[in-house]
């Protein structure tokens, strides 16, 4: 795979203009990639969708997200606290998430969930060997090599961040323990994946 297709510009975005901005957590790193390699992941993407994610993972998938998860867990709180029962919840929030997935380990869950090896081979490829820029303004940054995470911005990086995280939320699922709402189980087994833009979680009832 030609190196250039793998190259990509990182523009740092201010989260808080009225922040601190010499602090570098208060920037978001926003990839430019090459459009042919967004285009090669999407005709990978038809060979992973078919793969199947636990029920209970929200995030990145279509038709759902936090604000379902927020209101299950709100209707669950709700109802233990109008039985005068408490409720006990952990919360884990997963800081720059894509940027510690280990391609080692990534492969490892891709074979355990019969991606092709072929595939494999590409997207350990792709995920190892990204070349970046850093750019603000008029400055352009020297070139350097990142070879942990998932690409920032790329097509399949949700897909192949749910698949890592899969296993964690099965094995949750299977310890049968959490909050019961009549016959239905309800999910304070699932586990909130949840980023810094999504504030949902201020309102759950306290």
């Amino acid at each position: 795979m030609p190196k250039d297709l793998l190259h990509g510009e990182i523009r740092p975005i201010i989260k808080n203009a009225s922040g601190d901005k010499t602090d570098a957590n208060n920037y978001r790193p926003v990839m430019n990639s090459s459009n042919f390699l967004k285009l090669f992941e999407y005709c990978l993407l038809p060979r992973l969708k078919t793969i199947q994610i636990d029920k209970h993972q929200f995030g990145f998938r279509e038709n759902t997200g936090c604000i379902n998860a927020c209101s299950v867990l709100k209707e669950t709180i709700f109802s233990y606290n109008e039985a005068q029962s408490n409720v006990y919840c952990a919360s884990l929030d997963l800081t720059k998430a894509f940027d510690k997935v280990n391609p080692n380990i990534l492969t490892i869950k891709l074979a355990e969930k019969n991606v092709a090896p072929y595939a494999i081979k590409i997207i350990k490829y792709m995920n190892e060997n990204q070349f970046v820029n850093i750019c603000f303004n008029e400055f352009k940054g020297p070139e350097w090599k990142i070879g942990n995470g998932v690409r920032q911005g790329g097509i399949l990086s949700p897909l192949l961040f749910n698949i890592y995280m899969d296993s964690a939320l099965s094995k949750i699922s299977n310890m049968h323990v959490g909050c019961s709402i009549d016959t239905f189980k309800r999910a304070i087994r699932y586990l909130l994946i949840s980023v810094p833009a999504v504030q949902q979680r201020k309102n759950l009832p306290g």
